[in-house]
C-alpha cells in the first residue's frame, strides 16, 4: 500500500511541475498569432524565387542523360510539372530551407538549390547529377 501512495505521490508531483497555467498558454498564442506574416499574392515570386518556370541548360556534374531542355513549372500552390519532349509529369513540392522536396507519383527527390546570376544551380541529393536552369 505504501508504495502505491509512493507512486501517485511521485506521479502528482512530476505533474504538477510540467503543467503550464491557461495564462501562459494563452501569452504564447497570442505570441504565436503575432508573429504570423501576411503574404501579398502579387510578391508571391519574392516570397518564394523558384516559382516559375525554368529550362536545364547545362548539366554541371553528372551525364547528361536527356536533362538538357527538360522544363520545370514550379507554381505558388506547390504544384509542380516537368516535361521533356512530350512527356509531361505532374506532381507537389515543398520548400524546406535550401531543399526543394518534390513529389511526382512513387518519385520522391530532394534538390538542394541555389542561384547564381539569376539562374538556378540544382543539385539532386543522393545522386550524381547537378544543373543549371535558367527561368524562361
Amino acid at each position: 500500500m505504501r508504495l502505491i501512495l509512493l507512486f501517485l505521490a511521485i506521479c502528482l508531483i512530476f505533474t504538477g511541475c510540467s503543467s503550464e497555467s491557461a495564462d501562459q498558454v494563452e501569452e504564447q498564442n497570442e505570441a504565436e498569432t503575432d508573429s504570423i506574416v501576411e503574404v501579398d499574392e502579387n510578391d508571391t515570386e519574392d516570397q518564394n524565387p523558384v516559382v516559375g518556370t525554368w529550362e536545364v541548360v547545362e548539366v554541371l556534374e553528372g551525364e547528361d542523360i536527356g536533362n538538357t531542355g527538360v522544363i520545370y513549372t514550379f507554381n505558388d500552390d506547390g504544384t509542380m510539372s516537368s516535361k521533356s519532349g512530350v512527356i509531361n509529369v505532374e506532381g507537389t513540392y515543398s520548400i524546406a530551407g535550401d531543399t526543394i522536396k518534390i513529389s511526382q507519383g512513387e518519385v520522391n527527390m530532394d534538390i538542394l538549390y541555389s542561384f547564381e546570376d539569376g539562374n538556378m544551380i540544382y543539385k539532386i541529393i543522393k545522386g550524381t547529377q547537378t544543373f543549371l536552369l535558367k527561368k524562361k
